[in-house]
């Protein structure tokens, strides 16, 4: 077996540095941060029955353009999942949002506590579009679910 020759040594570091660069660029722009600098929300009613009206507000404050995804999921007091569909949004302006969603509480027939669940996916440039892109999951809110109209 041979040493390598310096000749060698330089083609090998001509091609590994600009790939070394590129791919560490490229894990810059996947791991940028979540362009949310400041989140709250709540819902109403608390205590909730089978077709029930739900209102869920929030305020955030944006720090970047981004396009968004964001799952929602109610899991009942019986264990059961109800995905709602997937809501995909375009990028915002940076600064304030208010903003609501409205849904229904289906029929679950046994009463318990249920909760209601949201992680959004956001998506600030090429290589998220590609990858994926950051996840922020928020805390879950939870709901008194009863099966009688008359509420305690």
């Amino acid at each position: 077996m041979r040493a390598a020759t310096s000749w060698e040594y330089f083609v090998s570091a001509m091609v590994g540095i600009p790939i070394g660069l590129l791919l560490f660029w490229t894990l810059k722009l996947w791991m940028v941060p979540i362009p949310i600098e400041f989140y709250t929300r709540g819902a109403e009613p608390e205590i909730v029955t089978a077709g029930d009206q739900v209102l869920v507000q929030w305020t955030a404050v944006r720090t970047d353009e981004c396009r968004s995804v964001v799952y929602r999921t109610l899991i009942g007091p019986d264990g059961r999942l109800v995905l709602f569909e997937p809501q995909y949004i375009a990028a915002k302006p940076l600064g304030p949002e208010i903003g609501e969603y409205m849904f229904n509480i289906p029929n679950f027939g046994v009463p318990g506590p249920m909760h209601y669940r949201v992680k959004t996916e956001f998506f600030c440039n090429w290589v998220q579009e590609i990858f994926g892109g950051s996840v922020l999951p928020l805390s879950d809110i939870e709901f008194k679910y009863t099966t009688a109209k008359g509420r305690s």
